[in-house]
């Protein structure tokens, strides 16, 4: 059964094949011309051995070969080099220039300038709750009543005994005066009207102390207060985080920074919001912490409280250094590998054609969609931007939106 094969190393071998046969058969009919033609002449017939052919063959194919690859190399040499060389597509432009200040970007946490977590000192029933979770008190406002009915009827009568002993210091003192009675009993007197006196301020502090005020306007806090409830002494009842004109920011600074200086302007960025708000520095830590070895540092923000939620998170902006020029380049521009990053600079060679030159670059802060670049080029240089993956070092480079006058600006090397 026959088998078809259809493979090219295949076919190429069948004309090999092929070729030579008949070269073997055209050697053969010319052998015979000859052969006949010195028949015809009348001398003898010279024959060439069998054993020789495919060494005839083999050489003509040599021949031939080498004919061909010298004719190849010649058309080779008179094809212009230009029309085969590679070139890529890219975009140009220019290295502009932006003016930079090196910046630092921390943490930061909102506080409030007045806070506090109210407290009982004392232990009680709560006979008076006057207010609500969330609520805004006012300065000295009552917020909440300890059972104090004892107290007050203690003041009460030790008022009563107070105005009594008064009246006897008077009247002693008039007798004293008249020398009817003794400078002893007036002492005693005077003496015991002071330890009235003295019962009185207790009781007044005690009562105070039943009877918890707002220090100053504030928000309150969530509670579960009621009245009729039983508070232990010293109980953390709320907290009121005071209404300022203002607010704090406390953020830390690594000591490797330089260190800010007093009244020093700060960027401070809130959550959920686009615009920086601009905070002056009015404080620093005295010392440099032990375990992260950074130093703190107190901002006046010059937004209310009320619009605030202190311990709020927020982000710190602020300069470490001075304002500079530096080149920019669009993002696209840069390439990267195991080597770093690099730009490719797209200069004339002495024939005019534009190639292009890899270059290393050391790259700084991005804003938007161009780069700083700290180190590596100098404005007005022409570099490669979209398609500069395609380049490399040495290759021939088509610019598809460069002005005449920008080609022109390319340094010859």
């Amino acid at each position: 059964m026959p088998v078809f094969v259809s493979n090219t190393s295949t076919t190429l071998q069948t004309r090999r094949l092929v070729d030579k046969k008949n070269l073997t058969i055209y050697l053969h009919v010319k052998i015979l011309h000859v052969n006949n033609a010195a028949l015809s002449q009348g001398q003898p017939v010279r024959r060439t051995p069998m054993k020789l052919i495919p060494w005839l063959i083999t050489l003509l194919v040599l021949a031939l070969l080498s004919a061909a690859a010298s004719a190849f190399r010649q058309w080779q040499n008179n094809t212009p080099a230009i029309a085969s060389e590679q070139t890529a597509a890219v975009t140009a432009q220019n290295v502009g220039s932006l003016w930079y200040r090196p910046t630092r970007q921390v943490s930061g946490v909102l506080k409030a300038p007045q806070y506090l977590e109210l407290t009982n000192e004392l232990s009680g029933t709560i006979s008076r709750l006057n207010f609500s979770s969330g609520a805004v008190v006012e300065q000295d406002q009552v917020l909440l009543e300890i059972e104090h009915q004892e107290e007050l009827a203690r003041l009460q009568a030790t008022e009563v005994r107070l105005a009594q002993q008064q009246k006897t210091v008077s009247r002693y003192q008039q007798l004293y005066q008249g020398q009817k009675v003794s400078t002893e009993a007036l002492e005693l007197a005077q003496a015991r009207f002071s330890e009235l006196q003295a019962e009185q301020q207790v009781l007044q502090s005690i009562i105070a102390k039943k009877v918890l005020k707002a220090p100053f306007r504030a928000r309150v806090g969530i509670h579960d207060l009621q009245v009729g409830q039983f508070l232990e002494s010293n109980k953390i009842l709320t907290s009121l985080v005071g209404l300022t004109a203002y607010s704090w920011v406390d953020f830390s600074v690594p000591q490797s920074l330089p260190e800010l200086a007093m009244g020093a302007e700060i960027s401070v960025r809130l959550p959920g919001q686009s615009a920086a708000v601009t905070a002056q520095v009015i404080s620093v830590e005295p010392e440099v912490s032990t375990q992260l070895r950074q130093l703190r540092y107190r901002a006046r923000l010059p937004l209310p409280q009320q619009q605030l939620r202190a311990n709020q998170l927020v982000q710190v902006d602020f300069a470490t250094g001075e304002q500079v020029q530096l080149p920019a380049i669009p993002t696209t521009a840069v390439v990267r590998d195991q080597l770093g990053d690099y730009v490719y600079l797209l200069e004339k060679d002495q024939t005019g054609v534009l190639r292009a030159r890899r270059q290393q670059v050391q790259l700084g802060a991005r804003l938007g969609e161009q780069v700083l670049v700290t180190t590596g080029l100098q404005q007005a240089q022409l570099i490669a931007g979209e398609g500069a993956f395609k380049l490399r070092d040495g290759l021939r480079a088509e610019v598809t939106n460069t002005a005449a006058s920008q080609l022109v600006a390319a340094r010859e090397f």
